[in-house]
């Protein structure tokens, strides 16, 4: 069963439980997150809970991230 958290969203407090995924920066750095269906990715600590400060627009888990979203997108994957 997946790991449980609650976490701010917009003003909602959700609770979230999902697959955490692992994507890998240009550095070498690995991020782990889970995709929530609306809020998108939020970044987890090593404890699976999620950071207290999250990626700012400049943090190179997003070109990271897109290209896993690229992935997932492509044809015959579920």
């Amino acid at each position: 069963m997946p790991q449980l958290c609650c976490v701010s969203c917009q003003g909602l407090s959700l609770t979230l439980g999902g697959h955490e995924h692992t994507v890998r920066d240009a550095g070498g750095r690995a991020w782990t997150f889970e995709q929530h269906p609306y809020c998108g990715p939020i970044v987890l600590r090593k404890n699976g809970d999620p950071k207290a400060r999250q990626p700012g627009s400049r943090s190179p888990f997003w070109p990271a991230y897109s290209a896993w979203q690229k992935a997932q997108a492509k044809p015959g994957r579920t």
